[in-house]
């Protein structure tokens, strides 16, 4: 699957504001003939990070499967931060 897309970045702070990506060519063995995904951000503040950073706030996603056109849209609000440990054990 081959996509192609554009970035709109403030040249001022370099902060991502808008995404979209369209699919190059149709996939007949699955009958996709168009996917498009475009996506919002937003300068976001996190609990226990100091500067803002670019959160998606929206992602619109269409898509034509063999006839029949489909819109989904994710909406994105409220993040926070968690933490994780792990630990990588070889030969157990």
């Amino acid at each position: 699957m081959y996509l192609q897309g554009v970035a709109w970045v403030d040249a001022s702070d370099f902060h991502i504001w808008r995404l979209r990506t369209n699919l190059l060519s149709p996939l007949p063995q699955v009958s996709l003939h168009r996917l498009t995904a475009e996506i919002q951000f937003k300068p976001t503040r996190v609990e226990e990070i100091p500067a803002l950073i670019s959160l998606p706030r929206e992602v619109k996603v269409t898509s034509v499967v063999s006839e029949s056109s489909r819109q989904e849209v994710h909406s994105y609000s409220e993040y926070r931060l968690f933490r994780a440990r792990s630990k990588v054990v070889l030969n157990p």
